[in-house]
């Protein structure tokens, strides 16, 4: 299975990028893209879990953390912005 994004979706993926630039974070924020296929029915609970289990990072940390699924059609994000999660769908 190739982990490579079509046009459409690397379009999509650079339109979230820009939006989380727009939230402000600084150079030291680090965006992480989860590899495979997410299921996109998930939410602020499942996508923790998936940064915790499957990415083991912090999902408090304010880092950035991106799932798509298996069409590669969508795409969701997952931060805390130190007051709450944030989860964005695209």
């Amino acid at each position: 299975m190739s982990a490579g994004f079509d046009a459409t979706t690397l379009q999509r993926l650079v339109q979230v990028l820009e939006t989380v630039w727009v939230f402000g974070f600084g150079p030291a924020t680090r965006i992480y893209v989860a590899v495979g296929a997410t299921d996109m029915r998930k939410g602020f609970e499942g996508l923790y879990g998936l940064v915790r289990d499957r990415l083991q990072c912090a999902p408090l940390s304010g880092h950035v953390f991106l799932f798509c699924n298996a069409q590669r059609n969508r795409l969701k994000l997952l931060l805390w912005d130190g007051s709450g999660l944030w989860v964005c769908a695209n």
